[in-house]
């Protein structure tokens, strides 16, 4: 079984601060969105870490956050809430972080679409 926990840092348009949950046939995947503020329970956003942001910018800015265990359980709860029966468990010790995914959705409101789109000083760190 595999879950998404994907962290809402961009909306175009409309605040990025919406919860929610998904399935992905095609990947056999739970999906668990979440807000990079106002989700407490479900993560906790670096002290530096820019806000949410739903327009274009231009620089750097730099966006952190972490989850901790019981986070992740709660996170697993409100999927299991959403799909009953679905989810085995809420064991964070059950499940194995296997990939990092970075996402950039492009939604075109005026033809032609252009993405503009950097990256730098990725850092991701997993303690037990």
């Amino acid at each position: 079984m595999r879950l998404s926990y994907s962290i809402k840092l961009f909306s175009y348009g409309h605040s990025a601060g919406e919860l929610g949950g998904g399935y992905d046939s095609i990947s056999n995947s739970y999906m668990f969105n979440c807000p990079l503020t106002g989700a407490a329970q479900f993560i906790t956003p670096g002290q530096s870490s820019a806000a949410p942001e739903s327009a274009p910018w231009t620089g750097w800015r730099t966006f952190s956050w972490s989850i901790n265990d019981v986070q992740f359980a709660a996170a697993i709860k409100y999927l299991q809430s959403q799909f009953p029966g679905k989810i085995p468990t809420t064991d964070p010790t059950k499940w194995v972080l296997g990939e990092v995914h970075l996402n950039a959705q492009l939604i075109i409101v005026t033809p032609p679409a252009e993405l503009g789109w950097s990256m730098h000083g990725w850092q991701v760190s997993v303690t037990n």
